[in-house]
């Protein structure tokens, strides 16, 4: 039997019962518009976010952070990943990972310089915090919720409209895009050239520690304190004298602090727009210049030698010309001590979050994919025993073993690769009504990035693993079919 006849028997065979035969298609079916589903989504999201953290992150900066210390990242990964355990004990190696219980810690000037003469970096600048807590025009008394963000940690296309800052200390912003529809405004024109106020808040809490008073005397009395209420001495009266002093010394410390509840007052920073960039999945990002960016962050502590040689600051950042350098400048800072963070350490933990979830996700179209193999056993099995007589009838005209179990095999590759293709086919219609339905859900969000991409690979490979699944599920009626005795067989009624 010639490989057209084969395929043409199988096709005979598959039709005979369409009913019975589409059923058994439906798991494959389902499996497979499950994956195509899932991956193109994930897919989708993945460079989405991709292109949003491209758009608003320089690729050219590396972050350098001490491994002791405050560290923004750091609390809130910990954080996180706390939920549900048990309480841990602070220790002095862990002592970062709390927050009642980090130090804020700056870099020292021999750091910072170390720094400055790593081959590649161009400049090194402080990592400024700039806590926002409204944007409104000037002539306008209602308020915008706003992130403020240094300029050199802004994308190399975010600019729409207008230009780029006279120098690093000008009173300049450039808002993003998002902030025309709420303001009411039709085109950008209307927006630049007019003037911004950024209320900027002091936190009520950190503020404290930011105090030229607040000194690192001081922070060893409250370490003494503590360090006396978990460890008191064994003599009683000796533990209660300690614990007096100690109160004291405390009280003469907050005494010594401004605490005049001007703590929470926000202080206003008027800025000029000079132009208007690209709305992404943060809407309410506005730039400042660097310089007028570190004016803007020292509020925050309340201290104005932040973000100067005095105290540089929490963190650095890098700037590197050459992209191809920057593996070259992480491993110098991480042999200075020192943490390094760039833009692809923070998209390559992103998508390992998104490949974690279609993970998770795909167990759901293998569920389907299992109860499909089932169907298609079933069914072989059911063929085999109705065409007992069929089978040996060809065995006795000369047909090998090998060539009934090819027969059912590829019936069962057959049910695979159909399953696929009809399930690619509705996957892929999905896709583009679920990008449809997006684009018109979330138009300022997604504009033209589809939300369901599938990639190049997807639909030849899902071919190719359902005709294989098909083919693998019909191996054991395949086989049971070959077996027949084909007296027996003809003896069949």
């Amino acid at each position: 039997m010639t490989l057209p006849d084969l395929i043409g028997e199988v096709t005979r065979n598959l039709t005979r019962k369409k009913t019975r035969t589409a059923l058994t298609m439906a798991g494959v079916i389902i499996g497979a518009l499950a994956v195509a589903l899932i991956v193109s989504l994930g897919h989708g999201l993945a460079q989405f976010l991709d292109q949003q953290v491209r758009g608003l992150a320089n690729p050219n900066l590396v972050e350098a952070w001490p491994r002791n210390g405050i560290n923004p990242a750091r609390l809130a990964q910990t954080m996180i990943t706390g939920l549900g355990r048990a309480p841990r004990e602070i220790t002095a190696e862990k002592e970062e990972d709390f927050i009642g219980a980090f130090q804020i810690k700056y870099l020292p000037r021999e750091q910072v310089d170390a720094l400055r003469r790593i081959p590649g970096v161009s400049a090194v600048q402080p990592m400024v915090f700039i806590l926002a807590r409204s944007m409104q025009l000037q002539e306008d008394r209602r308020e915008f919720d706003t992130i403020v963000v240094p300029w050199v940690q802004a994308g190399p296309e975010l600019l729409l409209h207008g230009r780029v800052f006279s120098d690093e200390t000008a009173h300049e912003c450039i808002v993003s895009e998002a902030y025309l529809q709420s303001l009411g405004l039709a085109t950008p024109q209307e927006l630049l050239g007019r003037t911004v106020l950024l209320n900027i808040s002091e936190h009520p809490l950190l503020n404290i520690t930011g105090q030229q008073r607040f000194s690192g005397e001081t922070a060893d009395e409250l370490r003494r304190f503590f360090e006396i209420v978990r460890k008191p001495p064994e003599d009683p009266d000796e533990a209660m004298l300690a614990l007096f002093i100690q109160l004291g010394e405390m009280a003469n410390t907050v005494q010594s602090l401004d605490l005049d509840g001007n703590a929470t007052a926000a202080k206003t920073f008027p800025a000029k727009v000079v132009g208007v960039a690209k709305k992404g999945l943060l809407s309410n990002l506005i730039y400042v210049p660097d310089g007028y960016a570190r004016e803007m962050g020292r509020v925050l502590l309340h201290n104005p030698e932040l973000y100067t040689e005095q105290a540089f600051g929490l963190g650095a950042m890098l700037r590197v010309e050459d992209p191809d350098a920057i593996p070259r400048v992480k491993e110098a800072v991480r042999a200075l001590g020192l943490v390094p963070r760039s833009v692809e350490d923070l998209l390559g933990a992103l998508h390992g979050v998104f490949i974690t979830l279609q993970k998770i996700l795909l167990l759901f179209g293998g569920i389907a994919f299992v109860v499909a193999a089932f169907s298609i056993v079933n069914t072989l099995l059911m063929a085999v025993f109705e065409r007992r007589r069929e089978i040996g009838v060809l065995q006795a005209l000369g047909a090998t073993r090998r060539l009934v179990a090819a027969m059912f095999a590829i019936e069962a590759a057959a049910i695979g690769f159909w399953g696929g293709v009809v399930g690619g086919v509705a996957g892929w219609l999905l896709c583009q009504a679920g990008n449809a339905w997006a684009s018109d859900k979330w138009p300022n969000v997604l504009g033209q990035t589809p939300l369901f991409l599938p990639p190049d690979w997807l639909y030849p490979v899902l071919l190719l693993f359902t005709t294989i699944f098909g083919l693998l599920a019909g191996l054991y009626p395949a086989l049971r079919a070959a077996r027949l005795d084909p007296v027996e067989a003809l003896r069949y009624e």
